[in-house]
């Protein structure tokens, strides 16, 4: 039943919308890269969960160097197994397991094994080899079989202690984790306290496993070990199931020597009944929680890492979707504008200065005839028509170019910016500035840039394409209609009939108003529409122009919006699922 369940979860992985085709570029991988590392520690604990069913319990040492894990390793079966040091001194992991033939076998990364049916010899050559450090990063593992009781229900294991002088041996413990289903911390109790261990317990945390906790060479330290156990429970309870304060070297002399008042004054009983009550003789138990345990961990780490990336996407569009409501507004101003702009224009200033002169200035026939001709007109027309495209350009840019601004100046103050210069962010460092080539993990660039990469974001942002180019749409308006020879014939035929006295001149203007009149109500009734419309898709055109620059920033990750929007939608019912086998696994712990 519990295998099932595993490899429910593991089937339910692969469906992620983080694992598989959807990272198919580097691009993506590049911005999901955080959760990425999660997601594949996350993969390596299910499977060592799943692989750790089909051995026996395994009870794991872990603990800082010179803690005593070792002798503390010994002290539990009775027998120097482990000789101090080698193991840290080697980065070798040390499995002992139960055999009713005592021998030892070298287990390589190759697959390759080799068996020593003496583990003193065994512990010779490890002795011999412990600054060789190639022959260690060949071994996978040691295993010692033996015949004593204490590992016929469980396997117990020793490994390197952590803040070793390689990562190559702190990996390899780190890494054995996921395959153990109980750890016991040991602690050196001359250093309680120091933050590197808190940090590293908290990490250790993650993989969801019980962890017990002794603290050991009370034998050097003065002051009670009831003291030291409450002070590891008052300081760091939450980590630890339970807590033991002992001395592993009293304990082990204790059992070699036969020495019954070392084992006491060592309280190393204390914790080998528990061992003994609570795990040897529950082991089944203890495993099948431990599993279940890890298992619900890992989909919490999983909700988490997938709310993570959901939260940055979604960030992404509605950044992306107030710049769009942003623009539509803009382009709704604009054009409603021009509706207001052609009908005044019409009213107010059409053929005003033309009116004015055939009215009380001096005109004759030649410029009657150019003022009511059609190529005059549309020559007044077309000019307007650039004019107000010019305008609805000008507006644009300077739209567009503080839009951008803004981009930069959140940028700037979303992560403490020294220097803004040729497309490229300075960031203060401890020596000097240093360009920022690596993703944030966090701040927001007008809601745009959660989590982006900030170099190619500042390359978007850069003076090569400091704003983006709005192409010129101004062109020419051709009016549909003949305007003048509608709105009445020439004019200036008049002029050869009237002698310009007082009444002739009414006769005149008002023939002119007339002509004048006819003309704007062409012009609103059958051309404004037009040139409205027109300069319009100006302005819409423009808009298209600036949605796709807002839009550009999902590029930078090989993504389209609809491909962004269809992500977060998939991220959401998967995170969903996630709950929903969470809650049936802890219904079983």
């Amino acid at each position: 039943m519990v295998k099932e369940d595993l490899n429910e979860i593991s089937e339910l992985l692969k469906k992620s919308p983080l694992r598989g085709s959807l990272l198919n570029t580097e691009s993506r991988r590049k911005f999901f890269a955080e959760e990425i590392s999660k997601l594949s520690k996350i993969d390596s604990i299910i499977c060592g969960c799943i692989d750790s069913l089909s051995n026996p319990l395994k009870v794991v040492l872990m603990g800082e160097v010179k803690a005593g894990k070792s002798t503390l390793l010994n002290a539990l079966l009775g027998v120097e197994i482990s000789y101090m040091n080698v193991v840290e001194a080697t980065a070798a992991i040390l499995e002992v397991k139960y055999s009713q033939k005592e021998y030892a076998v070298i287990e390589r990364k190759d697959n390759s094994k080799e068996k020593y049916s003496d583990i003193k010899n065994l512990n010779a050559i490890l002795d011999e080899k412990r600054n060789d450090q190639k022959f260690f990063n060949e071994i996978d593992k040691i295993c010692i079989y033996t015949p004593i009781e204490k590992v016929k229900e469980i396997t117990i294991v020793d490994t390197p202690g952590l803040n070793t002088v390689t990562s190559e041996n702190e990996n390899r413990t780190k890494n054995y984790i996921a395959n153990c289903d109980v750890i016991v911390w040991v602690m050196n109790g001359n250093h309680l306290g120091q933050s590197d261990v808190t940090d590293a317990i908290n990490n250790i945390m993650d993989y969801g496993k019980p962890i017990l906790c002794v603290v050991n060479r009370i034998d050097e330290v003065d002051g009670e070990p009831e003291q030291l156990e409450d002070y590891v429970r008052d300081e760091m309870g939450y980590m630890f199931k339970e807590v033991f304060a002992v001395s592993a070297k009293m304990a082990f002399e204790g059992r070699i020597e036969n020495n019954n008042e070392k084992i006491s004054m060592s309280r190393f009983e204390l914790f080998n009944t528990y061992l003994l009550n609570n795990i040897e003789r529950n082991s089944e138990n203890v495993q099948v929680n431990s599993v279940y345990k890890s298992a619900s961990v890992q989909l919490s780490q999983e909700i988490s890492a997938s709310s993570y990336a959901f939260m940055r996407v979604e960030k992404i569009i509605q950044g992306i979707q107030k710049e769009i409501d942003s623009i539509e507004k803009f382009n709704k101003d604009i054009k409603d504008s021009c509706y207001k702009i052609i009908l005044q224009w019409i009213d107010f200033e059409f053929f005003q200065n033309e009116k004015s002169k055939m009215l009380y200035g001096k005109v004759d026939n030649s410029i009657l005839k150019k003022y009511f001709s059609d190529e005059y007109i549309n020559n007044l027309i077309q000019n307007k028509y650039k004019e107000i495209s010019k305008e609805i350009y000008r507006q644009w840019t300077e739209y567009n170019e503080k839009l951008m601004n803004e981009k930069k100046q959140a940028l700037k103050n979303s992560i403490s910016i020294e220097k803004f210069e040729d497309g490229i962010f300075k960031k203060e460092s401890n020596n000097s500035s240093q360009e920022i080539k690596e993703s944030s993990a966090g701040g927001a660039v007008t809601g745009t840039a959660v989590s982006f990469g900030l170099a190619g974001y500042a390359a978007w942002l850069g003076p090569g394409a400091a704003y983006i180019t709005i192409g010129n749409a101004i062109g020419t308006f051709f009016p549909p209609l003949l305007i003048a020879g509608i709105a009445g014939g020439a004019v200036f035929g008049i002029m050869k009939t009237f002698k310009k006295n007082d009444q002739e001149k009414k006769i005149l203007n008002d023939d002119i108003n007339r002509r004048i009149d006819n003309i704007k109500d062409i012009l609103k009734n059958s051309i404004a529409d037009k040139m409205i419309d027109n300069l319009r898709s100006i302005s819409d055109s423009y808009k298209d122009e600036c949605i796709n620059s807002s839009i550009a920033i999902l590029g930078q990750f090989d993504f389209t919006l609809n491909e962004a929007e269809n992500l977060i939608n998939e991220l959401n019912s998967y995170i969903d699922k996630l709950k929903e086998v969470q809650q049936n696994i802890d219904i079983k712990l």
